[in-house]
């Protein structure tokens, strides 16, 4: 790995490759090391975890059975799921129109919800947190708000809450990324003349525009009161209690993920295989990591980040801020 800093403070950023072996929701398996290339990864993180899909097997991450623990495998018929989010107890995965969610809890025989958004065909973005999953398609200009009673603690009769759709909910422009608050959905929407907004909603209102930018949205990203949108060559971050802009944070023009923890923001180049950890406190500190290209999934956590490297899509934990 090599590794350069940024803004003056030299960070000391290491490490921990994971093997490709998984450890079974009820019961253990060893599969074979050497992974074949992977044709769609994308992660996740929130309180109950950090979860990837690779061509539609659901992998947790950050448990002590390198590289994961499986959750489920791939389909064996059907579309493979495109689309995670992790809320508060539960990951929540789309595969084509149907809506999947997952309690992490090793000791329940139901580990599965499902629904559907009832939305327009095309390619599902899903968000979570609090007692709200909120699903929207790529493109298009409606989200659906879903209540899926997510608890704190799981007594039995949670595992019987059935999801419950809201009414659906119309942005002012095609929609390009989602992401969640306690309390509201965060919607990235791509302008006429191809600048960006940030429309917010709560279940029971109306969207409204928070920040408009003349630059092309490229994702979002959200983490409890966080939320950073990136633009081209600017990471725009928001209160999400107030919908005020906090900050503007440059970055390079190449970088195509995004993700937010409290205390830092992390970015990624896929081509090449950087990824940039951005101190939000200094935003002139950052430290900038090269792992093997392609890097795809990045996904943030309290001191390091999360992202699967090369064409295998090897999940790696690498120590930062």
């Amino acid at each position: 790995m090599r590794r350069r800093a940024l803004g003056g403070v030299v960070l000391v950023v290491g490490a921990v490759s994971l093997a490709s072996s998984a450890t079974g929701l009820l019961g253990s398996r060893t599969v074979t090391s050497t992974a074949a290339p992977a044709r769609f990864v994308a992660a996740a993180v929130g309180k109950a975890g950090v979860f990837t899909l690779r061509d539609g097997s659901l992998t947790r991450l950050d448990i002590q059975s390198p590289p994961g623990r499986l959750m489920i495998p791939p389909p064996a018929s059907g579309p493979a799921a495109r689309a995670i989010t992790v809320g508060a107890t539960r990951v929540w995965i789309a595969q084509g129109a149907e809506l999947l969610g997952y309690t992490t809890n090793e000791d329940s025989p139901v580990p599965v919800w499902s629904t559907s958004a009832r939305l327009a065909s095309g390619h599902l973005l899903i968000a979570s947190a609090g007692a709200w999953l909120w699903a929207a398609t790529s493109g298009g200009r409606e989200i659906r708000p879903i209540n899926v009673h997510e608890p704190r603690v799981w007594p039995p009769t949670a595992l019987n809450l059935a999801p419950v759709l809201g009414a659906l909910v119309a942005v002012p422009a095609p929609i390009v990324g989602l992401a969640a608050g306690p309390a509201s959905a965060w919607t990235l929407l791509r302008t006429h003349g191809g600048g960006s907004a940030v429309a917010v909603t709560t279940p029971d209102a109306r969207a409204r525009v928070a920040v408009s930018s003349p630059r092309a949205p490229i994702a979002i990203s959200a983490y409890g009161e966080l939320v950073c949108v990136l633009v081209r060559g600017q990471v725009i971050r928001i209160n999400a209690s107030t919908g005020h802009v906090v900050q503007h944070i440059p970055v390079p023009p190449s970088a195509r993920t995004v993700s937010v923890y409290p205390g830092h923001v992390v970015l990624s180049m896929p081509a090449t295989g950087e990824v940039i950890d951005i101190s939000l406190r200094s935003p002139r500190t950052r430290a900038v990591t090269i792992v093997s290209a392609p890097v795809r999934a990045v996904v943030a956590g309290e001191n390091d980040f999360w992202a699967s490297a090369g064409a295998d899509a090897t999940p790696n934990k690498f120590y930062g801020f």
